[in-house]
């Protein structure tokens, strides 16, 4: 397997999931589900690199790799998630300071990121430091409707109702923005 590809199960909803390769790019993540998933008609996903607000690693038990878009959150499991993190965080330094990230280039304070992105919508890389004591940034998030802050792992915005996921009008699971359908229940 290359470099920048991981073995990942890619969540659509809470209880579907498909198994495949995570290929990080230089200017999207791409997810190629397995043959049998493909076989059931899973599709490729692609995440562009300048749509993502948010990339961090949670859970205690089974961790997951959080990607938040401004449309949605993709959530992946696997193994070595904190260096998927560190390997997505560094290419998406790589847009803000346009693929100069050697010593001795300018901090990310003093970086001009380039046109439509802003260094507040960039996870800047975290240094590993080996520990398991190793402390979190808060991250913070916006409700797209009332704007007031909220969790990634929220469904709907406390404070107006708003639904951050795309949920059957029938069953009510959650679905992938790109469905027509509802694999459950038809929908």
């Amino acid at each position: 397997m290359a470099e920048n590809q991981f073995k990942m199960t890619y969540y659509i909803g809470t209880m579907l999931a498909q198994g495949g390769i995570l290929s990080i790019r230089n200017d999207s993540l791409d997810f190629i589900p397995g043959a049998l998933e493909r076989a059931m008609g899973a599709k490729d996903t692609v995440i562009p690199l300048s749509a993502i607000r948010l990339v961090e690693v949670t859970g205690t038990i089974t961790e997951s790799l959080i990607v938040r878009t401004s449309e949605r959150i993709h959530r992946f499991v696997g193994s070595d998630l904190h260096q998927v993190k560190n390997c997505i965080d560094a290419k998406m330094q790589n847009i803000v300071t346009g693929g100069s990230t050697s010593p001795g280039q300018p901090t990310e304070e003093t970086v001009q990121p380039k046109p439509g992105l802003t260094l507040a919508s960039i996870t800047a890389p975290q240094p590993n430091l080996g520990s398991a004591t190793e402390k979190k940034s808060p991250v913070i998030l916006q409700c797209p409707e009332c704007f007031k802050n909220i969790k990634p792992e929220f469904a709907y915005c406390p404070l107006c109702r708003h639904s951050l996921q795309k949920n059957c009008s029938r069953c009510f699971r959650v679905l992938a923005d790109d469905w027509k359908y509802c694999p459950i229940c038809g929908s």
